[in-house]
């Protein structure tokens, strides 16, 4: 692949100016309670809806533990809320809070309760 190729190709395969700041919680006794770190190189399928988006932010995790909730911060301008419907609805109707295992049972804030 030629390097024309390669920059045409990182420029349609993830969106530009656009971050994403993860807290993941964790129910666990032996480890901190939670990780927070920032996804940068976000692609466009993981914005399909939101199980794509949770579940390309859960292969940046321990599988081992036992995730109970992801807060989510958005970095990125209007033009992209608004082109991408899952960053939308993260924001406006699941206030970028997305609850897991026995969390997903007992919480009654807005979020997505299942288990993914």
């Amino acid at each position: 692949m030629s390097l024309v190729n390669t920059k045409y190709f990182l420029e349609t395969m993830f969106v530009k100016n656009l971050s994403i700041n993860v807290i993941a919680t964790f129910e666990d006794e032996h480890k901190e309670p939670q990780d927070i770190f920032d996804l940068s190189f976000i692609t466009k399928d993981c914005l399909k809806n939101t199980k794509s988006l949770i579940n390309y932010i859960k292969l940046q995790l321990d599988p081992h533990r036992e995730l109970v909730k992801l807060s989510l911060c958005w970095r990125c301008d209007d033009k992209i809320v608004n082109k991408y419907p899952t960053i939308k609805k993260s924001i406006f109707e699941d206030n970028g809070k997305y609850y897991f295992g026995s969390w997903a049972k007992v919480r009654k804030e807005v979020g997505i309760k299942w288990h993914i």
